[in-house]
Formats: C-alpha cells, sequence, structure tokens
C-alpha cells in the first residue's frame, strides 16, 4: 500500500516511445522523484529494481533524485500488485497492464495508449471522459 501512496503523491506511470529508421519502439516506465534522497533509496530497497538518477540543479534549488523501473516484466510486476490499492493513477497502471505482449507488433494500439496517458498525465486530469 506504502509504494502505491507514494508513486500516487510524487510518481508517475507512463509510456515512452523512441523512432529510429527501422520502427518505433515502446516501453513503459514507472518512477517517482524527490529532492529527498532517502525515498528513491527506500523504493529500490523495498523493491529491488529500476535504478537510480541524480539530475543536478542550479541553487537554490535542490537536486531531484529519482527512482525508474522500466524493464516490461518489473513494471508490469509492480503495476499488478500496487493496482488494487492506487486511487489517482489506477487508469495509467490499466492502459499500461493493458499494453500488447512485446512479441506483438501492434503498434497502433501502443500509440493510442500513449495518447491516452498523455491526456491523463497532464497537471489536474483525473479521468478519461
Amino acid at each position: 500500500m506504502w509504494l502505491a501512496a507514494v508513486i500516487d503523491c510524487e510518481g508517475w506511470i507512463g509510456l515512452f516511445q523512441r523512432a529510429n529508421k527501422n520502427a518505433t519502439v515502446y516501453w513503459p516506465a514507472i518512477g517517482v522523484g524527490n529532492t529527498n534522497r532517502a525515498l528513491t533509496d527506500k523504493l529500490f530497497a523495498l523493491t529491488q529494481r529500476g535504478y537510480h538518477l541524480k539530475r543536478a540543479r542550479p541553487r537554490p534549488a535542490k537536486d531531484v533524485f529519482t527512482w525508474t523501473v522500466s524493464k516490461r516484466a518489473d513494471v508490469d510486476d509492480l503495476l499488478v500488485t500496487i493496482r488494487p490499492y492506487l486511487l489517482l493513477k489506477g487508469a495509467q497502471a490499466d492502459l499500461v497492464l493493458s499494453l500488447p505482449a512485446l512479441n506483438v507488433r501492434d503498434n497502433a494500439a501502443r500509440a493510442s495508449i500513449k495518447a491516452k496517458l498523455t491526456v491523463l498525465n497532464r497537471k489536474g486530469v483525473h479521468a478519461l471522459s
């Protein structure tokens, strides 16, 4: 429940894409960013998944520490585990969990899911109409 609450309040659930000359590649990710490294350290210790990044910012702003999970199996496993406890980002979790399997070539479905996630992840949006 704690992990779900942290992701609901401080985190994000998204789908990223990169186009190269042969294809567009999509991958899901979840993460949390915070200026207190203790939070991202705890997330890594709790899940044993993902990686840390530090983004240095000029003073007086504080550096931002980010914990990100982007391996498809890990993202799916974490979302299935926390989904019953998500209050704010349940729709995003459902969309990511509905992604076609890695061996299925359906980039139209992935693009549609990405478009819906983009809308949901805007500030102030709580559900799709």
